[in-house]
């Protein structure tokens, strides 16, 4: 299932439920790393900075 654009309902279950989901799967001393905006194209117009501040917006 893909669920892109305002993931607050995908599938009808929430974030936090994804993540208890694969949280239950992982082992004691993995941890779950979300990265926000993959899978987005990147504007190569914009600057480095820029592109930092918007992640730290996430």
């Amino acid at each position: 299932m893909d669920c892109y654009e305002g993931f607050d309902s995908c599938g009808g279950k929430s974030i936090p439920w994804y993540y208890e989901q694969i949280k239950k799967t992982m082992h004691s001393k993995q941890k779950l790393i979300a990265v926000p905006g993959v899978g987005k194209p990147i504007n190569s117009a914009k600057t480095e900075s820029q592109i930092l501040n918007e992640l730290k917006k996430v």
